[in-house]
């Protein structure tokens, strides 16, 4: 743009909001319209209410904005990267602690999930979460002081998505050692709903009161359930980030990238992928989040793999060379070229898997 030599007033005039290519943003019209793209300012009072109220607020305004990309898995991805570079953590979603909204918590110093955007738990579930809670214990959490089952809206499918998820970390039995992963609460859940439901005994009350006639006494359940269940081995990584993205669109950036993974590819020096310029060749690394499996109109099988990385890029990489969908969430090294026009391509034989931490 040219640099202004002078500047004459010639009085208060009409303006006409108008969007016009130009690239200049104010500027007379014929017939002495005065056009001015005034959006710009517009722009300008929007950033400054941003600024003032990060600067004041910060917390709640950063909630917001992760609430303003709930459900937008790429745009989540990028606000949770740009949050942490702040200092800040997130935490997983939790029963006890997870409201309708993103929510810093003060108690976990860290924002935590919503558990509306939880696949699986619906409205009414959430509502009678918060009736009910806080749950300290199992015993707490699914019977009442009557040893009655708790709940009517909080069912198997969102007891599944719940563990699934992790969400009972802050239940005594997980802070105190008594169950070791959320697997073993997910089975004996799954195996025992039936029991689970007729209350803290596992059997009706009828029943309970015949055995009482016998002189008997009815065991509670709980105790031998978790015994039993405590032998129950994790799922794996790549199930879990399944779940991850099954339920909630996402996963932790703790399970897509390994801490112990990303320091040992920066003490190497290897640069992400998306480093590798448009027109240029390189090695670069990358976790695979989908895999699609197709073949050329000759027959030539090829697969395309979406590729992402720590700082929330993401891309299609062709990979040419027979294959499967099997190596879905799992990080490789390749050499890569990345053609101005067709994006980046490479053979099977070309790709290293790095199983640091498996």
């Amino acid at each position: 743009m040219p640099r202004i030599s002078s500047i004459e007033f010639t009085g208060k005039q009409q303006t006409y909001d108008l969007e016009v290519a130009h690239h200049d943003h104010q500027y007379y019209l014929s017939n002495g319209i005065l056009q001015s793209n005034s959006h710009a300012v517009a722009y300008a009072i929007d950033s400054y209410y941003a600024a003032w109220l990060h600067t004041h607020y910060e917390t709640e305004w950063l909630a917001t904005i992760l609430q303003s990309e709930n459900g937008n898995p790429k745009g989540m991805s990028k606000v949770i990267s740009e949050i942490k570079s702040f200092g800040y953590e997130i935490a997983p979603i939790d029963i006890n602690h997870s409201g309708l909204e993103w929510e810093f918590s003060q108690e976990l110093n860290a924002f935590v999930p919503p558990l509306t955007s939880l696949k699986g738990v619906g409205d009414k579930a959430v509502e009678e979460v918060f009736a009910n809670r806080p749950y300290v214990s199992l015993d707490d959490l699914f019977f009442d002081s009557e040893g009655a089952w708790k709940h009517s809206k909080l069912n198997k499918t969102a007891f599944s998505s719940l563990t699934k998820m992790e969400a009972f970390r802050s239940i005594k039995e997980f802070r105190d050692g008594t169950l070791e992963n959320h697997k073993q609460l997910h089975d004996l859940i799954m195996d025992n709903y039936a029991k689970l439901k007729k209350g803290k005994w596992g059997i009706t009350k009828t029943a309970k009161k015949k055995l009482e006639k016998q002189g008997l006494e009815a065991e509670p359940l709980l105790d031998d359930l978790v015994s039993t269940y405590r032998i129950t081995t994790d799922w794996s990584r790549n199930e879990k980030i399944e779940h991850y993205f099954d339920l909630s669109n996402d996963a932790n950036d703790d399970l897509l990238f390994p801490p112990e993974l990303l320091k040992k590819l920066e003490d190497k020096q290897i640069s992400s992928v998306f480093d590798i310029a448009p027109g240029e060749r390189g090695i670069g690394w990358f976790t695979v989040t989908d895999i699609i499996v197709k073949k050329t109109k000759n027959g030539k099988p090829f697969m395309r793999w979406k590729c992402v990385d720590n700082q929330s890029r993401s891309g299609w990489l062709r990979v040419w060379g027979g294959g499967d969908d099997s190596n879905k969430f799992t990080t490789w090294l390749g050499d890569i070229k990345n053609d101005q026009g067709w994006g980046m391509s490479t053979s099977i034989a070309k790709l290293k898997k790095i199983n640091a931490f498996d």
